[in-house]
């Protein structure tokens, strides 16, 4: 009986040394590939990779959908004072720009979804806006690490411009400067 114990014991053991380097050895590979991932973000003049977007709406976009345009992707939080302070004036600048050649897009790294919608609601901002909670497109694909962030991306999908900190969009200087990017 006192064996039956002792071999029950040591099974348990076992069974349970095995989860735990398992779990280690998961957690160790998506590390890794995050890291990899982080450690490779697109550079200037490199052509986006298609990302898959996941809409507000809970949707899933493909990036490649604005080929053709210049695009401008803000990524932000709500709990970032500055990325809350220029959201307007991006939304002033998508109303101003051609939209035949020009589109802007926000990414959001908030966890919830209808917290943002609804803080987007309450802006009146209306341009596409995704989130990315995971943040496997803001900061592995895109090497994202500060907010806000802005990417300007050319009609060939290259990133021509990383834009750290927030701006005031609609000015004048900015819509020239943007339209004259190739």
């Amino acid at each position: 009986m006192i064996w039956r114990l002792h071999a029950t014991r040591a099974g348990v053991i076992v069974n349970v040394g095995l989860a735990v380097i398992v779990l280690v050895m998961v957690l160790a590979f998506r590390i890794t590939n995050q890291a990899q991932d982080a450690a490779n973000p697109t550079s200037l003049g490199e052509h986006l990779p298609n990302m898959r977007l996941h809409r507000l709406d809970g949707v899933i976009q493909d990036f490649d959908a604005y080929r053709g345009k210049t695009t401008i992707v803000n990524i932000w939080a709500t709990w970032c004072a500055p990325c809350r302070a220029e959201l307007p004036s991006l939304q002033r600048l998508r109303d101003r720009l051609d939209p035949d050649r020009y589109i802007v897009i926000g990414i959001s790294i908030d966890d919830d979804r209808d917290f943002v919608r609804e803080f987007l609601r309450d802006l009146d901002i209306t341009y596409a806006n995704f989130y990315d909670p995971a943040r496997r497109v803001t900061d592995g694909t895109l090497g994202v690490r500060s907010y806000p962030q802005t990417l300007l991306i050319g009609p060939d999908g290259r990133l021509l411009q990383r834009i750290v900190g927030s701006r005031e969009w609609d000015h004048p200087g900015s819509i020239v400067g943007i339209s004259e990017m190739r």
